[in-house]
């Protein structure tokens, strides 16, 4: 009798040679030009001074889907959060902030997806500065 079907899968060999599928293009054809103008804060004869530099890369920044608004803890979920896709050589750390087309941002967390092709940050716009 000839077996027919679907193999089970503790017949199958898993080898770390294995790759994950490639999306690159996918996820490219999705990044637009992006200016990003860092903010950095410094304390010049007891008062705040803020420094700016730019950085252009490629990205996309789009609004949290509203299942994933829903994940953030109550008091946040009236914030105004952002998911910003970059190419993996743009490294923002936590709290950075920075500006887009005028608009400033806090960076709260961020997911390494570089063998997909691209970073994800998410953000949330700063108010208070």
């Amino acid at each position: 009798m000839i077996a027919v079907g679907i193999a089970s899968a503790n017949q199958l060999s898993v080898s770390a040679q294995s790759q994950l599928p490639s999306i690159l293009g996918a996820v490219r054809s999705y990044f637009r030009p992006l200016t990003l103008t860092f903010i950095q804060k410094k304390i010049v004869d007891h008062e705040i001074t803020e420094a700016r530099s730019v950085l252009s890369c490629q990205g996309t920044i789009q609004p949290f889907a509203p299942y994933k608004l829903s994940l953030k803890p109550e008091g946040q979920r009236s914030w105004n959060w952002q998911m910003l896709h970059t190419s993996p050589e743009v490294a923002l750390k936590n709290d950075e902030e920075f500006t887009i087309r005028g608009i400033r941002y806090r960076v709260m967390a961020q997911s390494d997806w570089s063998e997909y092709g691209y970073i994800l940050y998410e953000l949330v716009q700063d108010y208070n500065g």
